[in-house]
């Protein structure tokens, strides 16, 4: 009688243990008894728009800090990682995913006063430069960017991205006015040059936010971003390098 009960609470002890040892970590499963990373922080269509402060090329490039902005939208190309659950276990999701971004930068600076005297000293056939007394350059890039978003916790994520596309230099130099500032307002336009070619970019982010969850509304998903990007011009605008530090929302 002894031995009988003996084995029943035996069996009875072990049928307990069994769900126990499922919820435990499985450390060739890689299984966890807690949430995963959320998949519902990947978003499969995502809209950007931001402010930024760009540098110029370095002092040798006669243009001073520029200001601007961009904005754009990206697209997942990868299907969206999928949780999996197994009574009390959870099997990590991939913490990746890989979009196409299209992105629309412009940015405007000043002329430096020296690179203007350059100009009016090197190219004395030109007579309309003489009057020249500032300047501004306007730059303008879209770009079709691969990006890889890694989900680093549900309230951040990280993004590396590179690619390439138009890309477009303007130079326009002022005079002063001839018919008073009554009639004209503001400084002429005496001299313009610019041109398109090719341009490639890289860079890398990073933007946080609420951790989404699957009920809330698309404009809950607002996340605010930091990101710094390098912009080359190729052919006509080979000596032209921006990079714009921005700083925006993202949903």
């Amino acid at each position: 009688m002894i031995r009988y009960n003996v084995l029943c609470a035996t069996v009875l002890a072990a049928v307990m243990l069994i769900p126990a040892a499922k919820a435990q970590p499985d450390q060739r499963g890689g299984c966890t008894p807690h949430d995963p990373l959320s998949t519902a922080n990947f978003s499969s269509l995502t809209f950007f728009a931001a402010g930024d402060l760009t540098a110029n090329g370095g002092p040798s490039s006669g243009l001073d800090r520029a200001r601007g902005g961009e904005a754009g939208l990206g697209r997942a190309i990868l299907a969206q990682p999928r949780e999996r659950r197994q009574d009390a276990c959870y099997t990590p999701i991939r913490p990746w995913t890989v979009l196409i971004q299209s992105n629309f930068l412009y940015n405007q600076s000043g002329v430096e006063r020296s690179a203007i005297q350059q100009a009016v000293v090197t190219n004395p056939e030109n007579v309309s430069l003489v009057g020249a007394v500032s300047g501004k350059g306007k730059f303008y890039s879209w770009t079709l960017d691969p990006t890889l978003q890694v989900l680093t916790t549900n309230y951040g994520r990280l993004y590396l991205f590179g690619g390439a596309g138009w890309f477009r230099r303007t130079i326009e130099f002022t005079g002063l006015p001839s018919e008073g500032s009554l009639i004209q307002t503001s400084n002429p336009s005496i001299f313009g040059h610019g041109g398109n070619s090719v341009g490639v970019d890289a860079g890398f982010g990073m933007d946080w936010g609420r951790p989404r969850q699957r009920d809330m509304t698309r404009l809950s998903d607002l996340r605010f971003y930091f990101e710094v990007r390098w912009v080359r011009g190729l052919a006509i605008n080979q000596g032209t390098t921006l990079v714009p530090v921005s700083a925006g929302i993202r949903w």
